[in-house]
């Protein structure tokens, strides 16, 4: 009994510690929240506790699918195996976290209560929101640094000032990946307070919630908001189009020809007239020369490059499009496995029918599309909360959570 407790107590840390994402870490998966979920996984397993097969089936299959496609490309495929050795470890790794941790997640879910995980989430989320905002008020007006206080594994990039203002990034790498963890965990936590909280309480969250996502400053981040939103709250009737598209339109045409200069320069962002837009431009001509190459290569458009092969190849490191990665590294097999399973959950469990499962469910793929950084916990966490809650949505059937349109 005494380990079951154990298991649960450093299960719900790890979830309050998701958002830790570049603070007490080593890197993407040598953080304190995998460290703790990795010592759960270990109590869990000495007390003999309940794992779900139907759910550890589906949330481990696709890492289970791209661990082996990276073995059967070691030594199938790849002719350069020793001169890019050290990236495949790298990545081989990674992948084996990836695995581990759905794994781990598995004993979580199943073990804890709904309501335990929902408020550590909730908590969490809203420590990472006020540390945020907290950080950026001060550095910027104050010239106060929060981050000497903390221990990271990186520092701000450049990317994370725009105009002279440093962007909120929170506890993580960079804007980008805060406005990533805010679309894809921020419906769970709004449900939860919805039913659990005043009114009053409610509304000064999502004015939070708010001003610590704009200050990202994160182009894609609110392009992703922005799209989903009106993909979900708008069904598929034509008035209704033809309402979403004018509204679209003029809002764009309003944006671009505004004379702000902080709008000027997301217009260079997304442009490419910018330091970093030229980068991605690189990356871009990068990706259109491997496609070239793969389609007179039939063994590499199916299988892929193998892992590492970007990273060893590019010297930006990656393309920053999580699909575009797939396919040179593990080929168009993965791409169609991977929307297969994507097609197939979304019918049989009915997504549609919940507006916040609909809502991480389309904002997952949608936001890895401008950026490769699918590997962080928060992500892996939020997809397979969201398989869980699918799965288990008839015993779940009296849960406010899942009854919320």
């Amino acid at each position: 009994m005494q380990i079951i407790n154990s298991a649960k107590i450093l299960a719900t840390a790890s979830i309050f510690l998701l958002p830790f994402s570049a603070v007490f870490a080593f890197g993407r998966f040598s953080n304190i929240s995998f460290f703790l979920s990795a010592l759960s996984c270990l109590f869990f397993m000495m007390a003999n506790a309940k794992l779900d097969i139907k759910l550890l089936s589906l949330t481990l299959f696709l890492p289970s699918y791209f661990v082996l496609s990276s073995i059967f490309n070691y030594f199938f495929i790849d002719i350069n195996t020793f001169s890019l050795l050290n990236y495949k470890y790298i990545y081989i790794r990674q992948l084996f976290f990836i695995f581990f941790y759905a794994f781990t997640l598995n004993y979580i879910f199943v073990n804890i209560s709904l309501n335990l995980i929902l408020k550590s989430l909730t908590l969490g989320f809203v420590f990472s929101l006020i540390y945020g905002l907290s950080d950026t008020i001060l550095v910027n007006y104050f010239g106060f640094f929060l981050d000497n206080y903390l221990p990271r594994y990186t520092t701000q990039f450049n990317n994370g000032y725009i105009l002279g203002f440093m962007r909120n990034r929170s506890l993580f790498t960079e804007p980008g990946i805060f406005a990533l963890f805010i679309n894809i965990i921020a419906p769970f936590v709004m449900f939860y307070l919805k039913y659990n909280t005043s009114n009053f309480k409610y509304y000064v969250f999502i004015t939070t919630l708010f001003l610590s996502f704009m200050l990202t400053f994160s182009v894609a981040g609110i392009f992703v908001l922005f799209i989903v939103v009106i993909l979900v709250k708008f069904s598929p009737k034509i008035k209704n189009l033809l309402f979403v598209f004018s509204f679209i339109l003029s809002t764009i045409l309003v944006i671009y020809y505004s004379e702000a200069s902080v709008v000027k320069v997301l217009i260079d962002k997304v442009t490419l007239k910018t330091a970093s837009g030229s980068d991605r431009l690189e990356r871009l001509i990068f990706f259109k020369n491997t496609i070239n190459e793969s389609l007179n290569n039939p063994e590499f458009f199916l299988f892929g490059h193998g892992v590492g092969w970007i990273r060893s190849n590019f010297s930006h490191g990656g393309v920053v499009n999580t699909f575009a990665e797939l396919f040179i590294e593990h080929g168009v097999l993965s791409l169609i496995v991977l929307t297969s399973f994507y097609v197939i959950f979304f019918f049989k469990y009915k997504i549609y029918i919940n507006k916040c499962l609909l809502f991480i469910f389309i904002a997952i793929p949608l936001q890895l599309f401008f950026t490769s950084e699918y590997s962080h916990c928060f992500v892996i966490f939020s997809f397979n909360f969201m398989i869980f809650t699918c799965v288990n949505s008839k015993k779940f059937i009296l849960n406010k959570y899942l009854l919320s349109h």
